[in-house]
Formats: structure tokens, C-alpha cells, sequence
């Protein structure tokens, strides 16, 4: 798989970001089905919910991380139907899949370790179909409206025109975990799922344009590096980009991605490479516990920014 990833330019697409002709038609049947939620098993809620968050805490730790994503199975198992838990877990899978394994995955192919990156590359892609079906399961359980839409087959703009405010924890990790699902498999699933995503993003940034770290502003300015296709609207994903940044420039994964996905593509190298070191120098000094309720995720994209920094190096910026 691991051509897959590289061959599919379209990652500027789907960044940190349905249920359609492409993988949603597998589940959404299950979904839309009578008795589809498993009994309730013996446990006590509330005693794993703590040790979840307890764990989770410490996620600077990938086994500190693994253990809270066994807890909130655990809860979930114990009430099928509480859709709360179905969002924490869906959101700690794809910090595993995302974070944790990529990284892996792309250190095993810097170091040449063909085999090693494979089996990454195949975990990473598990992890995030697990998020993304994960956190499906929380908007259709948490608002009922939607999940008669999209059982219903509904035109695609009315179930996204269901989606409250309170729905959208569940949303955001739902499209950024079905976008990268899309981009490590096929290019059909990319295609097939982009306007769904496209539209939940948008959904977001109508009701909460400020949603975690100005989520919407970061997506967009991913989105028009390509779109229109091929060569994109540089003009405004730069736009987009330094808008999120303004306001909330803390959120290291935003200078991560303005520098690999704009400033690489950018047509005046000089201006590109000034704005690709800037970035990645600030991502190296911003203390990441700047915003302490992230500062596990900070100190990834200093792990990325590294990696970035040698796979763009003085060559790439040669004439």
C-alpha cells in the first residue's frame, strides 16, 4: 500500500479532515438495521469512564493510549447506546492511527524497512476505518433526524442540514478519519466520499467556525491546494490557512500542514521555501504544552515537522 499513499496527490484534499456509493454503502445497511446495537454488557459505566479519562491524560504515552482505548470499549460494550463514548473512542483511534502509527509507518520508510512500513501502513488503515465507523455510530445515535435521512437516502445537503452543534465532536472525527481512510486506500473512495466530507465541513463551519482550533479554515486551506483540479486555488487555501493560524496559532498540526501541503506547492520557490522554514521553525519553538488540552498532539507535529524537514530538504528546493 505504500505507492498508494504516496501516489495519491489528493492528500491536500482530505486533511485534518460518508455514507455513499463508496465504503459507507458496506455498513450503513447495519446501520439502518433493526437490533443493530449488540446487549448490554455486565459493568460498571462509570468506574471505566473515569479509568478512560484517566488514561487518556497521560496519552503522551502510546500505551497510556491504548489503554483508554480498551476502556472505552469497554464502555461502550457496558451501554451501546451512549453516544458520548462513542465520540472519545473514535477520537482516540484516529490519534493512534494519525499520530502514533503514521509516524511509525514513516519512519520504517525513511529507514528503508520495507516490511516494517507495510504492516504500519496496514494497522494505520484499520485505525481509521475503526474511527470513522466508530463515529458514525455517535451521530446516528445522538440525532435521530440524520439517521432517518441517511437511512432514508435522502438527498445528501438535507441529512447534512440535520446536524446540530452538539453533533459536531462526532462529525469532525468522523470526515478526518473517512478522508485519510480514502487517501491510504484507493482513489475511488476518495472520490466517492469527497463531496460528503466536503459538505460536513462546511456544516461545521456554519455552526462553529471556531471548532477545534478553527478546524474548517485548516480543511479548506488543504482542500483548495488541488481543488479545482489539478493545480488548485493556491490564492485561497493560502488564505484559509493563515486565517486558522491567526486564530489559533498555537495548533502546531495547521504550520505542519500549511508548510507540506501550500508552501511545497507554491510557485515561487523562494517565497515557498521562506514560508516552509518559518513554519516549521515556529513548530519547533512553541512550547507544546502551550495548549495543555492538546499538548500530546503538539508534540507529534514536532515529530512530523522533523520528518518533514528531511524529506523537503535544500535539494527539493533547487531550480
Amino acid at each position: 500500500m505504500r505507492n498508494k499513499l504516496m501516489g495519491l496527490a489528493m492528500a491536500a484534499i482530505l486533511t485534518n479532515a460518508g455514507i455513499n456509493a463508496g465504503c459507507g454503502s458496506t455498513h450503513s445497511a447495519g446501520m439502518c438495521a433493526e437490533g443493530q446495537f449488540p446487549a448490554a454488557k455486565q459493568g460498571d459505566l462509570a468506574a471505566t469512564e473515569a479509568a478512560a479519562q484517566a488514561a487518556w491524560s497521560g496519552r503522551k504515552d502510546v500505551a497510556k493510549l491504548r489503554e483508554a482505548i480498551g476502556h472505552w470499549k469497554e464502555a461502550v460494550a457496558i451501554d451501546p447506546r451512549k453516544s458520548e463514548n462513542y465520540v472519545h473512542l473514535g477520537r482516540a483511534v484516529y490519534f493512534l492511527a494519525d499520530g502514533y502509527t503514521r509516524l511509525e509507518m514513516q519512519r520504517a520508510e525513511a529507514d528503508s524497512k520495507d516490511d516494517l512500513q507495510e504492516s504500519k501502513e496496514e494497522e494505520m488503515v484499520a485505525l481509521l476505518e475503526e474511527s470513522f465507523l466508530t463515529s458514525e455510530k455517535a451521530i446516528r445515535l445522538q440525532n435521530e433526524d440524520y439517521q432517518s435521512a441517511a437511512c432514508n437516502k435522502e438527498p445528501l445537503e438535507d441529512s447534512i442540514a440535520t446536524l446540530k452543534k452538539s453533533d459536531l465532536p462526532a462529525v469532525y472525527w468522523y470526515a478526518v478519519a473517512l478522508g485519510k481512510y480514502g487517501l491510504a486506500t484507493s482513489i475511488v473512495t476518495v472520490l466517492n466520499n469527497k463531496e460528503k466530507i466536503f459538505q460536513m465541513m462546511s456544516r461545521i463551519e456554519k455552526l462553529d467556525p471556531e471548532y477545534f482550533y478553527h478546524a474548517s479554515d485548516r480543511y479548506f486551506g488543504g482542500y483548495y491546494t488541488k481543488v479545482p483540479f489539478p493545480s488548485g486555488d493556491l490564492e485561497e487555501s493560502r488564505k484559509r490557512f493563515e486565517r486558522s493560524l491567526r486564530n489559533s496559532p498555537n495548533y502546531l498540526a495547521t504550520r505542519v500542514l500549511f508548510a507540506e501541503m501550500w508552501a511545497t506547492r507554491w510557485k515561487d520557490k523562494v517565497e515557498g521555501k521562506k514560508i516552509f522554514d518559518e513554519q516549521l521553525k515556529l513548530v519547533e519553538s512553541i512550547s507544546a504544552d502551550v495548549l495543555p488540552e492538546v499538548e500530546a498532539e503538539n508534540l507529534l507535529e514536532k515529530e512530523k515537522a522533523k520528518m518533514l524537514k528531511e524529506k523537503f530538504d535544500e535539494s527539493y528546493w533547487e531550480d
